[in-house]
């Protein structure tokens, strides 16, 4: 969550040489039962927090999370339920290595 008057920013190279993107996913689906998918995501933020009046940088470090989610069908459409990270480190590591484990 981001505090009131922060906003981000994407950094001027990314994280991940070769990669498009700043903020890069990967997923493994663990079930899907009965419309609900069990999630575990890996992704890689190198995004910029900054406050908007004043325009000071809150936080530039890149940071690697693993997260669990569930998402649900419903009206047609996938809809995240329920999500919470699991793991959090400094820099480009952890389940980004293992990039095995994610094929998706």
């Amino acid at each position: 969550m981001f505090e009131a008057g922060h906003a981000i920013r994407e950094p001027d190279a990314p994280a991940i040489p070769g990669l498009d993107a700043n903020t890069s996913h990967r997923v493994r689906i663990e079930s899907l039962e009965d419309g609900v998918a069990e999630l575990v995501s890996c992704l890689v933020n190198d995004q910029i927090r900054y406050d908007v009046e004043t325009g000071d940088v809150v936080s530039d470090s890149v940071r690697t999370v693993q997260a669990r989610s569930a998402m649900a069908r419903a009206e047609g459409t996938w809809k995240v339920i329920r999500s919470e990270a699991v793991a959090l480190e400094s820099g480009v590591g952890g389940c980004w290595l293992d990039e095995g484990q994610y094929p998706y």
